[in-house]
Parts: C-alpha cells; sequence; structure tokens
C-alpha cells in the first residue's frame, strides 16, 4: 500500500483557548488573543512563552529580516520561516458536508502567513516586488494553469488593506457585464471574528480561520468579499449558511471576487458547491 502524507494545521482559537483554561489559567484571555492575532496558532509562542519577552520579539525581529530572498525560499525549501509563514491544509469543514474537491481532508498543503498581522507587515514592506511577481504568476497560471498559492496569499492581505482603506472601486457584474463602482469608508482597525455573532453591521470583518468557506471578508448585511488570483473559484454553499444570521433577509446580497487587475476584465461567473443538503432558496433566490 503506498505511503500518504497528511498535513495537520496549526491550533485554531477555540484550541488555544481550551488549553489557556486548563493549563495556562494564569494568563488573561484578552492577552492570549492579541498574542494569537500576532503568532497564529502556536502555542508555544501564544501559550507557553506568552510571559517571556525575549521570545516575543522573535516575531519583530523575523519581519525586520524579512526581504525578497523570502520567496525563493519558501520555493526551495521544506521548512521556511515558520515564524511568518505556516503551513495550512484541507480541513474537514463538517462531517456531514465534506466540500473538497479531488482529494480527502488534510492532503494539501498551502502555505500563508502566520497571521493577518504579519501579513500585513511583510506585504507592506515588500509591495513593490510582490506585485511585479504576482503579475509574472498569473501570465504563467493562464498558460499553464497552475498557480503560486503564496503569492495568492499576499495578493490577499494587498487586497485586503486596500478594502479597509476606503474608497471607490470599480466592479463588473459577471451575470450581465454590467460596470459600476461601490464606496467603501475607511476603517482603521482590523476586525477579526471567530463567531459569527460577533459580527456588526456596516464594519470591513474578517474571519480568524484561514479556511473559512466562501468568504475572506464581510461587510454586513450585503457585501461579502472573495479575494482570488485564479480565474475559477467555486462558491462553497457552507458558509454562505454560515453566515446567515448576518445577511440580509431582504434585498441583494452581493458577493465580490477581488481579483488583479490582468483578470478582472475577463473574469467568468463562478459555480456553487452545493455539499450534501442542495441549494437554499434563499440563495438561489438571489
Amino acid at each position: 500500500m503506498p505511503w500518504r502524507c497528511w498535513y495537520m494545521p496549526v491550533w485554531n482559537w477555540d484550541e488555544i483557548n481550551i488549553c489557556r483554561k486548563m493549563l495556562y489559567k494564569h494568563l488573561e484571555k484578552e492577552k492570549v488573543s492579541k498574542l494569537f492575532h500576532k503568532w497564529g496558532g502556536i502555542p508555544r509562542f501564544v501559550l507557553e512563552k506568552a510571559n517571556d519577552q525575549t521570545q516575543q520579539d522573535k516575531l519583530l525581529d523575523a519581519i525586520a529580516r524579512c526581504d525578497e530572498k523570502i520567496f525563493t525560499y519558501i520555493e526551495e525549501s521544506e521548512s521556511g520561516d515558520h515564524k511568518l509563514i505556516h503551513i495550512n491544509t484541507n480541513v474537514l469543514i463538517e462531517e456531514n458536508n465534506i466540500e473538497l474537491k479531488n482529494s480527502d481532508p488534510y492532503t494539501q498543503k498551502v502555505l500563508k502567513f502566520a497571521s493577518d498581522y504579519i501579513g500585513e507587515r511583510v506585504t507592506i514592506k515588500l509591495e513593490k516586488t510582490i506585485k511585479s511577481r504576482l503579475n509574472n504568476e498569473i501570465k504563467l497560471s493562464l498558460s499553464c494553469g497552475k498557480s503560486n498559492q503564496f503569492l495568492g496569499n499576499c495578493f490577499e492581505q494587498i487586497a485586503q488593506r486596500m478594502l479597509r482603506g476606503g474608497g471607490e472601486f470599480n466592479v463588473r457584474s459577471l451575470d450581465s457585464d454590467q460596470l459600476g463602482t461601490i464606496k467603501l469608508n475607511r476603517q482603521n482597525e482590523i476586525l477579526i471574528f471567530s463567531a459569527v455573532d460577533a459580527i456588526n453591521n456596516g464594519e470591513y470583518c474578517q474571519p480568524n480561520n484561514k479556511n473559512f468557506p466562501s468568504i475572506d471578508s464581510i461587510i454586513a448585511p450585503n457585501m461579502l468579499f472573495q479575494m482570488t488570483t485564479t480565474r475559477e473559484h467555486n462558491i462553497k454553499m457552507i458558509g454562505l449558511i454560515k453566515l446567515y444570521s448576518k445577511l440580509s433577509k431582504t434585498g441583494n446580497i452581493d458577493l465580490f471576487f477581488v481579483v488583479p487587475a490582468i483578470l478582472y476584465n475577463g473574469y467568468k461567473k463562478q459555480k456553487f458547491i452545493n455539499g450534501t443538503n442542495g441549494m437554499p432558496n434563499w440563495i438561489r433566490n438571489q
């Protein structure tokens, strides 16, 4: 029987917080939460070394040392800098509703920034290099069908920052090709939610779960955003269902695919993945 490689995801917030309650009761939840949003789900730095300033300073040191070599380092090494970049995988979304394409859960390797805190700082520092590399990678992807997932994550960080910065953005309907604009308010604070109930109307919110299906951000009750650098990005029904309580029950709900300029004019309408329970009427009627 051939061997198989499986990947273990980093800890999520619920797991970190349970461990805190059981083994690190002396640590305040608020402090651990702040460290989690800086480091990502690494218990060594979020829990064990939470009060060790020398260890905590290593994150800023790693960001300060980061330069263009990070791209070569990632491409040529299995290790990478694990303070800045983590291996993500295709987790089991729900026991009775698996929406994975051609693969078993925990078998795919995806490199992403360890946290939005890290991603924002690295992409600000290397934005010019990232944009140049991304353009070249997308042209390569269009010809051979293979995309660079880490550069896609870099694009997501830049796009999130631009949308939070507010302003007027061009949009094109994937149904009718009609052109228009949307205007977003500036938001200085990065708002991260772990529970859907924490989403407030009118605020630009991002899930802390990097594997949250269907969206990368939301402005409730009627604007959803999915960042992608690929021509095909199926819409997972389960993510929309999770957000149902925060979405408008009347009027339109818009799902925006945020893509690089090179993909904008030719981007096509995307397919829904229905899962095991079919498409709810409230989605079908949108």
